[in-house]
């Protein structure tokens, strides 16, 4: 999964051309994503279905996240 994050990043960096704290807000995204994932049994973020991804979006808004954090992660999701 490492691979795959490090990819994301210089993606970010080289191709987006974002800024540093869009680029750290997107790493710490995604990081924690594949954290949920891991701990709900999927190794690989390519595999992840719908119904997983939605549950992750569920708990964020459960932990009373804001809506524009929930937004910025879910746009974070869709890029990765």
């Amino acid at each position: 999964m490492q691979d795959n994050i490090r990819a994301f990043m210089d993606y970010l960096e080289n191709n987006k051309g974002v800024s540093g704290n869009t680029l750290t807000s997107y790493m710490r995204d995604i990081i924690k994503l594949n954290e949920y994932l891991y701990a709900n049994g999927v190794k690989n973020p390519e595999s992840a279905s719908s119904k997983i991804l939605n549950q992750y979006i569920d708990e964020l808004i459960e932990e009373g996240k804001s809506p524009s954090t929930v937004t910025r992660k879910i746009a974070s999701i869709r890029c990765f």
